[in-house]
């Protein structure tokens, strides 16, 4: 049996204008799922006074790296840091749990 010679691949695609609205909606999408990161920096980075006297801003009047300074040093960077411990231990044995799960399945294969 010959085989067919490719002339022409045909590929569906929207018309413009939908092609248009679908980038518009996910531009949006990809905006709403950005900005209350950006939000929670920029209110991380404002200072305590600036927040009581003028509220929350995407670009605070005064910044400050107080709250910064708050979490890394004295007590509260010791339990950060017992935090972080903490969570690398569940991780990595949880990895090694599903390592063997996965092992132990091959093998029963």
């Amino acid at each position: 049996m010959k085989k067919k010679k490719v002339t022409s691949v045909n590929v569906r695609s929207f018309n413009p204008t939908a092609n248009l609205i679908f980038n518009i909606v996910i531009a949006i999408f990809a905006i709403s799922c950005v900005v209350p990161f950006f939000f929670v920096i920029m209110i991380s980075l404002t200072s305590e006074g600036s927040l009581a006297a003028n509220g929350y801003r995407f670009w605070p009047k005064e910044f400050s790296l107080e709250a910064y300074r708050y979490i890394f040093q004295g007590a509260m960077s010791q339990r950060i840091i017992h935090a972080l411990g903490v969570t690398d231990d569940c991780q990595c044995n949880n990895d090694v749990i599903i390592c063997l799960c996965h092992f132990s399945f091959q093998l029963s294969i």
